[in-house]
């Protein structure tokens, strides 16, 4: 199948508009959506990050292999992590001190189009809440995501997943939901 090409009248248009993605169950999107070539990449990630947030806060970790291409690339802070095998091992580990964690998607932009518009890059602002188990206070970071996607047989996949902390707030209350 063919490679789509990233719209970008129609990415430029959803850019300013972004609804907020959230952990919930109403969050979560029908497999076949996200495989459509006719999908742009923009409404791709929107999905992807959707299906990425949920798994995490559910601790579905096997919903990533919908999300991530087999050789990502992904880096948290200093601690770079390739494949994406590796990444659900690093997940499964690190999830494993909270009680619950609570991440939610904020604005997604453009940051990259490649000269054939089908690897393009994304800038995605998240807060993420964390619960510790045990008594440790709760912290909230916010920062972002830089995501890179590929078209593969599958549909959009991240290849490149990158995130960064702007902020971190400890003993915040549990957003909304």
């Amino acid at each position: 199948m063919k490679a789509p090409v990233l719209k970008t009248g129609r990415a430029k248009a959803l850019v300013g508009s972004n609804p907020t993605l959230s952990a919930t169950p109403s969050a979560q999107v029908a497999p076949a959506m996200i495989e459509s070539p006719d999908m742009s990449a923009l409404e791709g990630l929107r999905i992807l990050l959707a299906r990425y947030v949920v798994a995490v806060d559910e601790r579905r970790l096997d919903e990533l292999k919908r999300v991530f291409t087999p050789d990502c690339r992904v880096r948290f802070g200093e601690v770079a992590i390739e494949g994406r095998e590796a990444l659900l091992v690093h997940l499964h580990e690190n999830l494993a001190h909270f009680r619950e964690t609570k991440h939610v998607i904020g604005d997604i932009v453009v940051t990259h189009v490649s000269g054939d518009s089908t690897a393009p890059t994304f800038r995605a602002d998240v807060t993420a809440w964390h619960a510790f188990e045990g008594e440790r206070p709760t912290f909230t970071l916010r920062g972002y995501y830089d995501d890179t996607l590929t078209w593969t047989e599958d549909g959009w996949r991240i290849a490149v997943h990158e995130g960064g902390e702007i902020s971190r707030e400890r003993g915040a209350e549990r957003p909304g939901g």
